[in-house]
């Protein structure tokens, strides 16, 4: 891959149940008009994305953590290569919907998993786009985030079917990413306008300069 040019890739990343999709739009709808946006949501946005989406979060289908892993990255790669490459050499903004910090919080934390095996793979799989242009993890209480998943009102899929330990080793995770990357962690138990404030305070600047 050639250096970027123009475009930004900008993330949005927390547990299950922080409200980052929600997040994700509320963040793409307030970008400058008259530029490409583009919504990424991990694992998807290929064809190959898509389907391992379905079977990664199939809840009657078993995994392996190794499996599940791989999946993962061979579902990045394709989105990179095909999508996010592309994307940002066309100067469009990028609003991921999770990225490889998920693999090294889910994989390596909640899975636990050699976390520098995860990091390798990472920059393998992404490229020039190891570090987005900005990020924000998205945290709540693991209660707060159970009882929102509760109130979704359908049925939960692979990941949502775990324990609270492992959403509490997920949770560190996040929290260890954040320290060793410096990324910002902003609390997302208020309402989603108040949240969507945060995140614009946060990766606002950085969409703009």
């Amino acid at each position: 891959m050639t250096e970027r040019v123009d475009g930004k890739y900008l993330v949005l990343e927390g547990c299950d149940g922080v409200g980052k999709t929600t997040q994700s739009r509320l963040f793409a709808n307030s970008l400058p008009d008259g530029n490409e946006v583009l919504m990424l949501a991990e694992p998807g946005g290929t064809p190959v994305g898509a389907a391992i989406r379905q079977l990664i979060l199939n809840p009657d289908i078993e995994k392996l953590p190794e499996t599940e892993l791989d999946l993962f990255f061979i579902a990045r790669h394709e989105l990179v290569e095909r999508v996010l490459d592309p994307a940002i050499k066309r100067g469009a903004y990028v609003v991921g919907d999770r990225n490889w910090f998920s693999s090294v919080a889910y994989q390596g934390f909640g899975r636990q998993m050699d976390v520098q095996s995860i990091l390798e793979k990472s920059r393998r799989a992404m490229g020039d786009y190891f570090m987005p242009t900005g990020a924000v993890i998205i945290d709540i209480p693991p209660e707060v985030a159970e009882e929102r998943l509760r109130g979704r009102g359908v049925d939960k899929d692979w990941f949502e079917n775990e324990h609270r330990g492992f959403f509490d080793r997920v949770r560190q995770g996040y929290q260890w990413i954040a320290e060793q990357y410096d990324i910002d962690v902003i609390d997302g138990s208020g309402s989603p306008e108040d949240v969507a404030r945060l995140v614009w305070y946060s990766l606002g600047y950085l969409a703009l300069h």
